[in-house]
Order: structure tokens, then sequence, then C-alpha cells
């Protein structure tokens, strides 16, 4: 109850505060634990910054953590280019060993590639593309179009123009989805002046 024997009491950020004249009593508040596991250091997941993890992947720009066993087997395998490489990937049974995001690092390692990487302007022009078709894709909604489908496209540009690194790109097979994505994002392509 409150001072002044008023039945109307609310509570309001972990008090009871007497409506007549204003006086607080504390109560004990529960706070729920959090069950959501995410690192609280660790920013959320977002497409852009995936994208930008994958184009920087193409010109071996970062280093994706790789198992031992996985570049053991590959350098038993005596790899001459990164099509072999390529083709080992995808001849593998070890889901482990799938590692379509170091092709550009191994060949870098393996067989001393030099790979000249992406300018600013390059970056920046990739980047915009991207948040083109994110802004396309809010509008016709279903499934986003593949990252390797949108980086192959932006490094074939002209204003880009680097067929060198396609290589070192798992590119998208299915000739369906390329029509459909071609169809749908295609003018995102297009450099605005």
């Amino acid at each position: 109850m409150s001072c002044c024997d008023w039945p109307r009491i609310t509570q309001d950020m972990g008090f009871y505060v007497c409506m007549s004249c204003g006086t607080q009593q504390t109560r004990s508040v529960f706070i729920k634990p959090s069950t959501y596991g995410r690192c609280p250091s660790r920013p959320p997941y977002s497409r852009k910054k995936r994208f930008l993890k994958l184009l920087h992947n193409v010109w071996a720009c970062r280093l994706p953590r790789m198992k031992e066993a996985f570049i053991r087997t590959l350098v038993d395998s005596k790899p001459e280019s990164s099509d072999h490489i390529m083709s080992f990937i995808r001849g593998t049974k070890n889901r482990s060993f799938k590692r379509y995001d170091c092709i550009a690092k191994l060949s870098q390692k393996l067989l001393n590639h030099e790979i000249e990487s992406l300018n600013q302007h390059q970056i920046c022009f990739c980047v915009g593309v991207f948040q083109k078709i994110e802004e396309r894709h809010r509008q016709v909604r279903g499934v986003f179009p593949a990252y390797s489908f949108i980086i192959e496209y932006c490094l074939l540009h002209p204003f880009v123009e680097r067929p060198d690194l396609i290589s070192y790109l798992h590119l998208l097979k299915c000739p369906r989805r390329r029509a459909m994505y071609k169809r749908v994002y295609g003018t995102c392509f297009h450099r605005s002046s």
C-alpha cells in the first residue's frame, strides 16, 4: 500500500508510485537473461559485409582460415593452376575442403601468382552496384542473387575491367538462375553518371 492508503498505485521503472502523493517504494526488478547467443563485440551479419568479404577474397586480400589437412591434401595433389585448385575443391568429398573463398590465396601461395588488387574507385563502384541490387531486391522480393554472380558482373564491367580475377571466383553454373538474375538485376550494373 501507499503512505496515504489510496488504492490507485502504478508501477514505473521498478517502483511502486502513489498516484495521490507521489511517494515511491522500491520493489525487486527481474531482468530476463538474454537468450541470444551472439557475442556482444561481434557486429551482426549484413549482406554488404559478406559481399565485401567475398570481393576481397577474389584478389587474396584477406586470409580465410584453412584446415591443415586441406592444405596438405592439396599440396600432395600438386596443382599447376587455379583451375586445378578449383577442380580439386569441386571433386573432393570432404565438406571441410569445399573452400571456394580461398582459391586466390592458395594460388598466390602455392603457385606464386601475382594478383593485382582492385583500387579504391573500383571497390566503391562494386559497393554501389551491390547497394543498387539490394534496393532492387527489396522491390522484387524472392531469393537474393548469388554473391558470385554479382562479383562476376562487377569484375567484367567496363569501369572495373578485371576479367583476370574471374579465374579465382567460383562461378554460378545454373543457366536458368543466371538468366533470371540478368533479367531482374541487369540494369543495376549500368554505371550512373
